[in-house]
């Protein structure tokens, strides 16, 4: 019974968290990357990607739907936004209506299929309204790429075990859901503590003390990009990039000297290198939360993400050592047979 409770909370965690990172997003538009290109009412091809990407992966589409329509809404407040969003599920609800009936797998091919079908109402409204042939392909074509991405890392968490290996191209398909989130969190701040600082300390810290260097520095380095993204700016590329050298400099130590080197760094940045607009306590504060939050969170955690890694690797090694000597003994008996 117990069980059976923890398992619907965590359920309704994950559909908020599904709703909260539609929200956000939302957020990013490609029109503000395309500025000069005066482009205004293009579609974001973030939402749609993530959408469908969770529908592949079997999650529970009539929660998604009402989420995401209600997601385009609050994030923007545009009927446009809704309008677009509507005609998208309803498509994808037919779709998958009737592979259930049937009990047939919706495979890769056919998703691609399907979302450009869905996509195609939002193509002829963007185009409708003013939106230029070259770059709603490009944001098509972008979307769909995306969408493929997510497909890859969502695979990876919700079909198979968190603590499964991730091989490379996951993590980098991972570092680009991080990007695009940093994307929309650049545009949301609480009287100037910015979101995407907290969340880009976040990745920072705690990949370093779970992750390999080059896994950590991809997703800094996607967290840096994502930052560019919102409005062309790059000040925020300097401080993340230096946050994660310094604290790299402690990978191995107690991780209260990785969170210390943080905040001073974030101190240097503010007050000698003048890398910020503001120099008020608020532009301190995300760094110092996630200081704060990695102290009191028992060292075991990120301990046992650490060794759930390196374990899954170790047996994702000793595999391969395996299956290379089962071939190796195959080749050898069909030698043998052939004398």
């Amino acid at each position: 019974m117990i069980e059976t409770k923890n398992n619907k909370w965590l359920n309704i965690l994950k559909y908020i968290t599904f709703f909260l990172g539609f929200y956000i997003l939302f957020k990013p538009r490609i029109n503000y990357i395309l500025y000069k290109a005066k482009v205004y009412n293009t579609f974001n091809p973030f939402t749609f990607g993530t959408y469908f990407a969770l529908v592949w992966c079997n999650q529970n589409i009539l929660i998604l739907s009402p989420l995401y329509i209600g997601a385009s809404y609050l994030s923007n407040f545009s009927l446009i936004d809704v309008y677009s969003s509507t005609i998208i599920c309803v498509l994808m609800c037919l779709f998958y209506g009737i592979h259930y009936k049937f009990k047939k797998p919706i495979t890769p091919t056919l998703m691609l299929i399907y979302s450009l079908i869905c996509v195609s109402g939002n193509v002829f409204l963007k185009l409708y309204t003013g939106g230029e042939m070259v770059v709603v392909t490009v944001e098509l074509i972008f979307g769909l790429l995306y969408m493929f991405a997510m497909m890859k890392i969502f695979e990876s968490v919700t079909l198979k075990t968190i603590t499964r290996h991730l091989t490379l191209m996951q993590v980098i398909c991972g570092g680009l859901f991080i990007a695009s989130l940093s994307c929309g969190l650049y545009s949301l701040n609480i009287e100037g503590f910015y979101l995407i600082k907290l969340f880009a300390s976040m990745v920072v810290l705690f990949s370093t003390l779970t992750l390999p260097v080059l896994q950590s520095g991809i997703l800094t380095l996607m967290v840096a990009i994502g930052s560019i993204l919102y409005e062309n700016n790059p000040y925020l590329v300097a401080p993340i990039i230096l946050w994660w050298v310094v604290v790299s400099c402690f990978r191995g130590r107690h991780k209260i000297f990785s969170a210390l080197s943080l905040i001073i760094t974030e101190f240097m940045c503010v007050y000698y290198f003048n890398f910020y607009y503001s120099t008020s306590i608020t532009v301190i504060l995300p760094c110092l939360v996630t200081a704060i939050l990695t102290i009191l969170i028992p060292k075991k955690y990120f301990n046992n993400l650490a060794e759930s890694y390196n374990a899954s690797f170790l047996n994702r090694g000793v595999e391969t050592l395996v299956n290379r000597n089962r071939n190796s003994i195959h080749t050898r008996l069909l030698k043998l047979s052939q004398v």
